[in-house]
């Protein structure tokens, strides 16, 4: 918590023991950027983008004091941390994370959610914008006014860190 200064200023995961936090009533978010995701206009075959899905892992054992939160919400985010908006669905709902927890060995936890909608939106003008990203917070009733946390595992691992899945389809 003493790196944090401002709303404007990031802290790399690597920073912070290749963790990344979550803490409602603090109002710590973490943010995930996409870069090199504009090289998928770069594809010269002829292709069809359908499919966007991002996975995430807590960190092992984290839970042992606050269990890990089963829902999480996402905003759309400019350079600075401003809120855009919520992502949500067409009637207005914050798009559900799936939850997938291991509860023998509390090693193989992760949460998904479809984003395809959000990188299709960012690649509509054919321009993917790095410095847009993703918020991920508690849900409003959960972020203020109670202890909720999360901690999310960001080693170099390829076990680890954040996945983001992308499917296309090619043809001629």
């Amino acid at each position: 918590l003493e790196k944090l200064k401002t709303q404007k200023e990031e802290i790399n995961s690597s920073e912070c023991e290749d963790k990344a936090y979550i803490q409602a009533g603090a109002g710590i978010t973490t943010r995930l950027d996409f870069p090199g995701l504009g090289k998928i206009v770069e594809i010269q075959q002829r292709h069809y983008f359908y499919k966007a899905e991002l996975i995430f892992k807590p960190l092992p054992l984290s839970n042992k004091q606050i269990p890990f939160p089963e829902e999480l919400n996402f905003y759309t985010c400019d350079k600075f941390n401003r809120l855009i908006s919520l992502y949500d669905d067409s009637g207005g709902n914050a798009l559900a994370t799936d939850f997938n927890y291991d509860e023998f060995y509390n090693e193989k936890s992760y949460y998904s959610i479809d984003i395809t909608s959000y990188i299709k939106e960012e690649l509509s003008d054919s321009f993917f914008n790095e410095d847009n990203g993703l918020l991920i917070n508690l849900p409003d009733d959960t972020s203020t006014g109670t202890l909720g946390r999360l901690v999310l595992d960001a080693r170099e691992n390829s076990m680890y860190r954040p996945i983001l899945k992308i499917y296309f389809l090619f043809y001629e």
